[in-house]
């Protein structure tokens, strides 16, 4: 492999020409990965027809889907908030690897967290249920998402079992979406808290440390990340800091 190719052409910020010279170089595809994974760290626009290339050159290299799904539909600052690119690169997995159940399982998963169509989540998720090796937890999550469209009941049986999935980025998203998921329960804990407050004062309180001292809280809140949280004195809302590791939350589970 010749790695000065691929960051000279970043450096030049010559992106076709870039992606002209990946296709007369020949590189392993674990090389092309990693080099591509490096390249993109602030290269949001360059992520889906990139990715495109990978799965064209090697259509059965599943992580490339996978990943590269993650990855489109995070929303900003994380990712280029893409959920549609997302799907799209999922789908075109999907017609070249028709049987493998994660491909569908994580078109559900897009819908579930990122464009708030459940039924579309319900669809997919028993697509997904019906291929070979499919795992038990997938059926009975399409009927609940059919019957209930998506809490976080439901989302947070979804993501426990991801954690027994084999790829460690999975592993991952799925810890770091159940941690946003507790801090989603926390902001509705410390909303009802500030209304207690003001039922217990008279007003609104101007600060945390204003709500330590009418012993309403124990001390200043922390999010799962450690974090704390933060809190408007002019609106009275609980939200994540925007520094927070875990910012921003799920925009489809936010009021579940």
């Amino acid at each position: 492999m010749q790695p000065g190719i691929f960051h000279e052409q970043f450096a030049e910020r010559r992106p076709a020409l870039f992606v002209e010279r990946l296709k007369s170089v020949e590189i392993d595809r674990d090389d092309f990965w990693i080099v591509l994974g490096e390249a993109l760290i602030d290269r949001f626009a360059l992520i889906d027809p990139l990715i495109n290339l990978t799965t064209s050159l090697d259509p059965h290299f599943l992580i490339a889907y996978r990943f590269g799904a993650v990855f489109l539909s995070l929303e900003p600052p994380n990712g280029p908030g893409r959920a549609d690119l997302a799907i799209k690169l999922l789908e075109k997995g999907l017609n070249a690897n028709p049987t493998t159940w994660q491909l569908p399982h994580d078109i559900a998963f897009v819908h579930y967290f990122h464009t708030g169509d459940f039924a579309a989540a319900a669809s997919w998720f028993e697509r997904a249920a019906a291929l070979p090796n499919a795992p038990s937890w997938l059926g009975p999550l399409a009927v609940t998402t059919k019957a209930q469209g998506g809490d976080r009941p439901g989302a947070r049986k979804m993501l426990i079992a991801m954690l027994d999935a084999p790829e460690e980025y999975i592993r991952r998203l799925a810890k770091r979406t159940l941690a946003q998921l507790d801090a989603l329960d926390a902001i509705d804990q410390l909303t009802g808290a500030v209304e207690a407050f003001n039922q217990k004062v008279g007003r609104y309180p101007t600060s945390w440390q204003d709500m330590v001292r009418e012993r309403v809280i124990s001390a200043t809140p922390l999010d799962p990340a450690q974090t704390p949280f933060a809190y408007s004195a002019t609106t009275h809302r609980v939200t994540l800091a925007p520094d927070s590791p875990l910012s921003p939350l799920p925009p489809t589970l936010q009021s579940r």
